[in-house]
């Protein structure tokens, strides 16, 4: 017979999943990270698809990104209204021909934006992702928990533009300063995100959607193709090992709260609403878990906007 230390048995949660693994160091990594690692970092890239893993760490992120927004209220004086959102969709594009390479880009105008949004608005909840336009232009998308006026918005690219003199070259062309470089949506309600979450997730390798395919078959992106900010990517699910609690009740318990299972060789995962999440979390709270919260890096404010 076969010992395992309970302390290697193990209970991943996060607010639509949980799934049941035993750790050990002899296990054999499946040829699927294996390649998806070599995809990352040892080999480079011949298309725009996320790797299994990348897709697998933008999917957790933007998990935990729309389960910590909370739908929020905000005045719109140009609109005479008050606009109800919980995330906006942002994408940012190049006014004119793409002159200098995606990382200069990147470096010279989406990270001077991204440093914008963090000053001025106090974002620390966003993800980024860029992609090939049909005129050959990289573009980028960003989710974030904060809605920005579109004017403010666009005048900040604009000006981020400007330093590479992409908003120059447009005037010479248009006549005008002004171009219409962005476009912002918000998100209002959990039943609209599973579009925007498919926006990111189209472009993996696991993919069979149209989208993949013409990601597939544009030009192939310099450098990084996605981002998570500092806080977001440091969340971490709730972990509790079976030497902590009274383990098969709570996969009993579970069991009656999922709505789908997956048994893998060496895992099992628990699929379930995000209500149904909740009362799992709660039920392990009541029972003296108190501590099962302190490892997920998860603000209280965040906290609070998961469970209430």
């Amino acid at each position: 017979m076969i010992h395992i230390d309970p302390a290697n048995i193990q209970l991943s949660i996060s607010p639509t999943s949980a799934t049941h693994f035993v750790l050990s160091s002899n296990r054999k990594s499946s040829q699927r990270l294996v390649n998806s690692y070599i995809t990352n970092f040892e080999m480079e890239r011949t298309d725009n698809l996320l790797s299994l893993s990348a897709a697998r760490k933008v999917r957790k992120s933007i998990n935990w990104l729309v389960h910590t927004s909370k739908e929020k209220q905000l005045y719109q004086k140009d609109l005479k209204r008050h606009i109800k959102f919980r995330l906006s969709f942002i994408t940012l594009t190049l006014c004119s021909k793409q002159v200098h390479s995606d990382v200069q880009i990147k470096d010279q105008c989406l990270n001077v934006f991204l440093q914008w949004l963090r000053d001025s608005y106090k974002v620390t909840k966003y993800i980024w992702k860029a992609e090939i336009q049909k005129n050959g232009n990289i573009h980028f998308h960003i989710t974030m928990d904060k809605y920005i006026h579109y004017a403010k918005v666009q005048k900040a690219w604009n000006r981020c533009l400007e330093k590479l003199g992409y908003v120059s070259r447009f005037e010479n062309e248009h006549g005008h300063r002004n171009p219409h470089s962005t476009e912002i949506k918000s998100v209002k309600n959990a039943k609209n995100l599973g579009s925007y979450l498919a926006a990111y997730l189209s472009g993996s390798k696991d993919s069979k959607s149209k989208k993949s395919s013409s990601e597939y078959n544009s030009r192939v992106i310099e450098g990084r193709l996605f981002g998570i900010s500092s806080y977001l990517g440091q969340i971490k699910n709730i972990r509790i090992c079976a030497d902590e609690l009274d383990f098969e009740r709570a996969l009993r318990v579970l069991r009656n709260y999922s709505e789908k299972a997956i048994y893998g060789d060496y895992s099992s995962t628990y699929i379930y609403s995000s209500a149904m999440g909740k009362s799992f979390v709660y039920w392990l709270y009541k029972r003296g878990y108190t501590s099962i919260f302190e490892p997920t890096n998860l603000t209280p404010q965040d906290l609070r906007a998961w469970l209430l």
